[in-house]
């Protein structure tokens, strides 16, 4: 369990955090054309995971419209990959 600090106050999280610039645990996810991809199937790549609730929620919705413009503004995108999944729904977004 991890602690977080949110609005001044500390919340426990359900299991830890995951660390930055550590190996992901293994994990299969389904892209947008039904194929499936792994972690090896990144490799040299900076990975970026993000996970919401729910994307039929108005706040996760403008979330994830605010991740997708700023990764836009990245430099060198090529080299990274983005996975968005939603945490209710099964299929890609």
């Amino acid at each position: 369990m991890a602690t977080v600090i949110f609005k001044g106050k500390e919340w426990h999280t359900n299991g830890e955090l995951p660390l930055v610039c550590h190996p992901a645990p293994a994990f299969l996810l389904t892209k947008t054309d039904l194929t499936d991809i792994a972690p090896q199937d990144m490799t040299g790549k900076k990975v970026i995971l993000n996970i919401f609730p729910s994307i039929e929620t108005p706040v996760c919705a403008a979330s994830v419209k605010r991740f997708n413009a700023e990764i836009a503004k990245m430099d060198n995108t090529e080299y990274i990959v983005c996975l968005q999944r939603s945490a209710v729904c099964p299929f890609p977004l």
